[in-house]
């Protein structure tokens, strides 16, 4: 027997493992990974699409079609979460729920970092309460922004597991810092590998990446910019720019990509905002990577009589 061809955009490691969980389902004729995931955040029941056939996504109906099926299979679930190559716009009804985007400019020159009087660092342990704080902000602003619900606790506990991960690194930008000058008096700041600078000052922002993240289901590796946020607004973009400048550099050193997301609020009032920052990105040196889209399936709550839970995707959400 002839062992089944990997349809296109998916790894045969990712669809092996996949096919052995019982995950893929047939739409039309169309190879998708689906299964239920319990959002840890908002505690909402979402069926996940880790993988869809990008020929059922182009088709008449295609993602109509995929939804249908998806309520009936999954009754628990009240939302549909669909991964889509970048280049794939899915029909109304659909919305942007996550957009990952890979950085394609070259780190500029160190003396960036130092303008405004902000220099980036490695995050010292004396750092990790703030990094901590910072984190679970984020974990609040996309989570209410999209589901409107929030679990504190569990937002505490994920930071941690972030925070002890061993590829974790967090960089700090800090204010008003003093950093090492070259021999040719150039300010020089850094957050990897050999540190050229010392700093410092007040922290006024971080990003904190994961430097071991693994795209399952293209089976590549790359460095995940999980968050980075700046307080003051008055030194955001220079802040910002910094440690985006840090970030590539330690994605370098590693030889890996850097890939960061946009959070898209849900409500339609808000969907803009999102779009906003997408733009800027695109503007900016980053490249669409692959996205996400929502779309409600039934009312939250709302619950088919003999529901069973179905097994998690493989790999999970990201």
């Amino acid at each position: 027997m002839t062992p089944p061809m990997t349809p296109p955009g998916i790894c045969e490691e990712y669809r092996q493992a996949a096919e052995e969980a019982g995950l893929i389902i047939d739409v039309g004729g169309h190879p998708c990974v689906a299964g239920e995931y319990l959002e840890p955040l908002s505690g909402e029941r979402q069926c996940l699409v880790e993988y869809a056939d990008p020929a059922l996504l182009s088709a008449a109906d295609g993602a109509g079609r995929l939804a249908r099926q998806l309520a009936a299979r999954f009754p628990d679930s009240t939302l549909a979460v669909v991964r889509t190559p970048g280049d794939v716009h899915l029909p109304a009804g659909w919305a942007r729920h996550l957009t990952y985007v890979q950085r394609t400019r070259a780190a500029c020159a160190p003396a960036r970092a130092a303008r405004g009087g902000i220099v980036v660092t490695a995050a010292e342990e004396r750092d990790d309460e703030q990094v901590a704080h910072w984190l679970v902000q984020a974990f609040q602003n996309a989570c209410t922004s999209q589901s409107g619900t929030f679990d504190d606790g569990a937002a505490r506990a994920q930071t941690q597991g972030i925070l002890s991960a061993p590829d974790r690194r967090s960089l700090i930008a800090r204010s008003s810092a003093t950093a090492t000058r070259t021999a040719s008096g150039t300010a020089t700041a850094t957050a990897i590998g050999t540190a050229t600078a010392t700093a410092t000052g007040t922290a006024i922002g971080h990003a904190t990446l994961l430097c071991a993240a693994r795209d399952d289901v293209r089976g590549e590796s790359f460095v995940e910019l999980l968050d980075i946020l700046v307080d003051p607004p008055q030194q955001r973009r220079d802040a910002t720019a910094a440690l985006v400048d840090a970030c590539q550099a330690l994605a370098d050193g590693f030889g890996l990509p850097l890939v960061g997301h946009v959070v898209h609020p849900r409500p339609s009032r808000q969907r803009a905002e999102g779009q906003r920052v997408l733009e800027s990105l695109l503007d900016n040196g980053w490249q669409l990577r692959h996205s996400y889209w929502c779309r409600p399936l039934r009312p939250a709550g709302a619950r088919r009589r003999g529901a069973q839970q179905r097994h998690s995707v493989p790999g999970g959400a990201r």
